[in-house]
């Protein structure tokens, strides 16, 4: 069984090495690597081109949000994970913002992660019931009078649309080809034309930018 690989990057070493031997528990989960700045998770994500980065915010040298954006921006295909004690509403939209993945806060547990992990390689995305309210409060806030993402919008496909409404709902990429009756490699066409339209790299930047062209409902389930 391909194992997934892991790359840890926070500034507290019994955190990482903890984290680190968690993991290694998990016979699908192989810890490639552990940093303790953001530079060097920029630096170890091209070397070692890990799955998925656990992505702390508050490091030295190069924070995890600056991190993040240089890593997608350079799209190394791992999926990140940002991984933070801070519960406050800027720091998980300028997560959202920077192109990651998922926001996991570290007071939840590690079956919770690895969960979260797994939701991701499959390409799906979950999120802490404490975190998913607010993003949607937030989307519902800024939903109106953002004409650009109106003018970007209104370029999707009805079927892109059908796809954005089914990744909203939090639906992976194999559970929106059997909804729409389409092949998974047809789902991820239409995502990757969506990216570009919506000038996106992920999933929650995607729907982020959709509640805000009024293409899907903030409260939509």
């Amino acid at each position: 069984m391909s194992k997934t690989r892991v790359l840890i990057a926070d500034d507290h070493i019994l955190f990482r090495e903890g984290l680190s031997a968690l993991l290694e528990r998990s016979e699908d989960m192989e810890v490639v690597g552990q940093v303790s700045n953001g530079d060097d998770a920029i630096k170890q994500a091209e070397l070692l081109r890990p799955d998925i980065i656990l992505m702390d915010i508050r490091m030295p040298v190069v924070d995890g949000i600056e991190a993040t954006k240089r890593i997608v921006s350079e799209r190394r295909g791992a999926r990140i994970i940002v991984l933070t004690m801070c519960e406050d509403d800027k720091s998980l939209f300028e997560a959202v913002k920077s192109g990651a993945n998922s926001y996991f806060l570290k007071t939840e547990s590690i079956s919770s992660l690895i969960k979260n992990i797994r939701a991701l390689v499959r390409g799906e995305v979950l999120l802490s019931p404490t975190i998913a309210p607010r993003l949607l409060s937030e989307f519902a806030r800024i939903a109106k009078n953002h004409e650009e993402f109106e003018r970007q919008g209104s370029i999707l496909t009805p079927r892109e649309k059908d796809i954005l409404d089914l990744m909203a709902a939090g639906f992976g990429n194999k559970q929106i080809a059997r909804k729409l009756f389409i092949s998974e490699k047809t789902v991820r066409n239409h995502i990757s034309s969506v990216y570009r339209k919506l000038a996106c790299n992920s999933r929650s930047q995607a729907v982020l930018a959709a509640v805000r062209a009024g293409i899907i409902c903030a409260d939509a389930e």
